[in-house]
Formats: C-alpha cells, sequence, structure tokens
C-alpha cells in the first residue's frame, strides 16, 4: 500500500512519486477520570465527593512516510527523497484499521493532500 502524488524536491518536480509509511507505531491509553458533584466541599474533608467516575481510552498513532521519485524506485531500494514524521488520533470505535487511518490522515498532510492510494 501506499500513496501517489507530484512532489517537488532539489528544483525539480518528481512526477507520480511514491509515498510509503515506513514506520508506524500506536499507542492506547486508558485513565481515571473522577467526576465530581459540585464545587462544594464535603463538610470536614475540604473537597468535592465524586459522585461517579470512568475510564476513559484514548488511541494515537505517529509514524515516518518515506518519498520515492517512483514505485519502482522503492522495489528498488533506492535512496528516498524525504522523509515526513506525523501523528494521528485512531478511532478506535471506526471500521477502518489503524494502518488506513495512517493513510487516510497521510492524505490530510501538505505535502500528499491529493494523493491517490496504491494497492
Amino acid at each position: 500500500m501506499g500513496l501517489q502524488n507530484d512532489f517537488s524536491k532539489f528544483g525539480v518536480t518528481f512526477e507520480d512519486a511514491y509515498h510509503r509509511i515506513t514506520n508506524l507505531n500506536y499507542r492506547v491509553e486508558e485513565y481515571y477520570t473522577p467526576m465530581m458533584s459540585s464545587p462544594v466541599p464535603t463538610e470536614g474533608t475540604g473537597s468535592a465527593e465524586p459522585v461517579e467516575s470512568q475510564w476513559t481510552k484514548r488511541a494515537y498513532g505517529s509514524g515516518e512516510i518515506e518519498t520515492y521519485a517512483t514505485e519502482a524506485a522503492r522495489t528498488a531500494h533506492s535512496e528516498s527523497l524525504a522523509k515526513t514524521h506525523f501523528s494521528f488520533n485512531y478511532d478506535l470505535e471506526g471500521e477502518s484499521t489503524w494502518i488506513e487511518q495512517a493513510y487516510a490522515h497521510a492524505k490530510t498532510l501538505p505535502n500528499f493532500t491529493g494523493s491517490v492510494d496504491i494497492l
């Protein structure tokens, strides 16, 4: 999987440059969030009494995209033209995998706007 669009560097435009996520990490954090009943302190304690609490879950990813002159250049293990680091919020409830979400987010970044998916 990868992305394809024009890419400019060194004063040259590489038409149909190939962009591929080469490093992708994700992290899921869970933390306990106490919900307060009111700002009025409980008698004798000096603090408000929590009514209920909940666990909150947050997921996010980060990665690196390498850009090559062409898909064939990447396949031939040529040196990449650029590396772009990015991060995104991962939707745990979404139907897309975290890799699909990473590529979808990449297409919102300035260098990859208008990119086409390459399977």
